[in-house]
């Protein structure tokens, strides 16, 4: 694992290895927070935002290692009908946001489309 510290107001800083740990990272997160939140409040909400976009077209944009992160839960034990998706700062092109999580996650997810 990489290396982390802690901030004085308590938030914790973690430095990644590499793209394999960044999205088992954001995965164990993801699921954690989810899992708390429909305990607590029997709903889990996840605001993804815009302005991710493609990168140069070599590598990965930030947007598409999220939705591989939230495409490795499915199949898990979350209950994604609590879910509740927001998608901020949309772009109304090719390149959007919401089509790139619907290809790589939403559609497996179970999400109704409704919520």
């Amino acid at each position: 694992a990489g290396e982390s510290w802690t901030l004085a107001d308590g938030r914790e800083v973690r430095i990644l290895a590499d793209r394999k740990e960044v999205l088992s990272m954001l995965a164990a997160e993801t699921a954690t927070a989810a899992r708390a939140a429909v305990a607590e409040k029997g709903a889990f909400s996840l605001c993804i935002p815009g302005g991710l976009g493609p990168a140069d077209g070599k590598e990965a944009s930030s947007a598409q290692i999220v939705y591989e992160a939230l495409a490795s839960l499915v199949g898990q034990d979350l209950n994604f009908s609590k879910w509740h998706v927001f998608f901020a700062g949309e772009r109304l092109d090719s390149q959007e946001s919401y089509l790139m999580a619907k290809k790589l996650w939403l559609d497996a997810s179970g999400i109704p489309t409704d919520q």
